[in-house]
């Protein structure tokens, strides 16, 4: 009896850690989401010059936000989408961040659209 009890304390000890997320926090995500809309318009003017270095800063602060919702439970929707979409934004982030690291516009340009598309797909499903 006492052995099925402390493996049932382990289990529910360790599911706990494996499956921890932290609670959705309403003001960090709005702070990364109107960072990022300002951000995407300083990205997008900085691949018009081809100011690679300016773009590629503000995708790595992109990514950086957009990390700290990562560990957050969605506010709605499931977590394995939450994950998926913002998971899927983060290496597009850094895939721009890349084409800035070879100078080129056009990846550079499609890494912002698709950011653009992944925001608006994330604003769809998770927003309330």
């Amino acid at each position: 009896m006492r052995k099925t009890v402390f493996l049932a304390a382990l289990f529910i000890l360790v599911s706990g850690f494996i499956f921890a997320q932290d609670s959705y926090d309403h003001g960090t995500a709005v702070t990364v989401m109107r960072g990022n809309a300002s951000l995407i318009v300083q990205i997008s003017a900085a691949a018009e010059k081809n100011n690679f270095s300016g773009a590629a800063q503000n995708l790595m602060l992109m990514a950086q936000g957009m990390n700290k919702l990562l560990v957050m439970a969605p506010p709605k929707g499931s977590l394995e989408d939450w994950r998926k979409t913002l998971g899927a934004f983060v290496n597009t982030a850094y895939k721009g961040i890349g084409a800035c690291g070879a100078q080129d516009a056009a990846l550079l340009n499609a890494a912002v659209a698709d950011l653009k598309a992944y925001m608006k797909a994330g604003h769809a499903e998770f927003r309330f």
